[in-house]
């Protein structure tokens, strides 16, 4: 009977909490690149979040999460021919890369987002701030014709996306940024600098931007519970996470460089964001 990818790499979870006890393994993962690529190979869509997260166990105790993680962005792009998709599909890498930022950018995402999204959560965002009209329930409109209403929620959203943006890219901010998140993002702009005939300066920054807010800052934003970045109690509501959710697409689309069309046309009405 033949092993599946899954049965293959499965024991790699174990290695993560026993690192030294695996010491010859856990080196030849950390240390032979012909291990990391197969991985990327094996890995299925399924394994890829488990298999990162183990990745990254092992690799900080071997004190090699940073070399794992820029050989695991090197395969990435050797991957993935289109600036679109490079870090944007639940490859390995990506849930590799995710989970580093994670764990080396935990302490920084509090001082970051910590007391304004705790801030936000209690004020600004306690009501619905719905946009599409499709969801606009006679409840969440409040008297208003489905048009004021998307034009005022727009306003709004824009005002706490504008303060949220402010916050993350404000001089102090970004000088307190973890050196290992600075240094996944150089690992980002070197590839695309030793292949400029491949990659413009205008993919280089889209795709370092893409990544710090697709990776890193939304998914904190979306969930700040999971992230240890709110007092305990303090949980989104539904209809606030719904809120985070429009802002956070609005916050990616401003690190693409690109505007809400089509794919999302209730969106357009926060273009003026972008």
């Amino acid at each position: 009977m033949t092993s599946s990818s899954s049965d293959r790499i499965w024991d790699i979870k174990d290695m993560a909490s026993s690192a030294f006890s695996y010491k010859d393994l856990a080196i030849l993962l950390c240390d032979d690149l012909r291990v990391v690529s197969a991985l990327q190979d094996l890995a299925s869509v399924e394994d890829a979040d488990v298999v990162g997260k183990a990745i990254v166990d092992i690799g900080e105790v071997m004190g090699r999460g940073s070399f794992l993680v820029k050989k695991l962005t090197e395969g990435e792009f050797e991957r993935n021919s289109s600036v679109s998709t490079i870090f944007r599909l639940q490859s390995l890498a990506s849930r590799t890369v995710s989970h580093y930022v994670k764990k080396v950018g935990g302490v920084y995402l509090s001082i970051v987002l910590g007391d304004l999204l705790q801030k936000l959560l209690l004020n600004e965002l306690l009501h619905p701030l719905e946009i599409d009209s499709s969801r606009l329930t006679p409840e969440l409109l409040k008297n208003r014709t489905k048009e004021i209403a998307i034009e005022e929620n727009g306003k709004e959203l824009m005002r706490v996306a504008q303060l949220i943006f402010d916050r993350i890219t404000s001089p102090f901010i970004l000088a307190a940024m973890p050196r290992s998140l600075r240094m996944t993002c150089n690992f980002i702009s070197s590839i695309c600098e030793q292949n400029r005939e491949k990659y413009s300066e205008e993919d280089q920054l889209k795709l370092i931007g893409g990544f710090i807010m697709l990776r890193f800052f939304n998914p904190a934003i979306v969930t700040p519970e999971s992230y240890g970045i709110l007092p305990p109690g303090i949980v989104p509501s539904p209809q606030q996470r719904r809120n985070l959710t429009l802002i956070t697409k609005m916050i990616q689309n401003l690190s693409n460089g690109i505007s809400f069309g089509q794919k999302e046309i209730y969106m357009e009405v926060t273009n003026p964001f972008l």
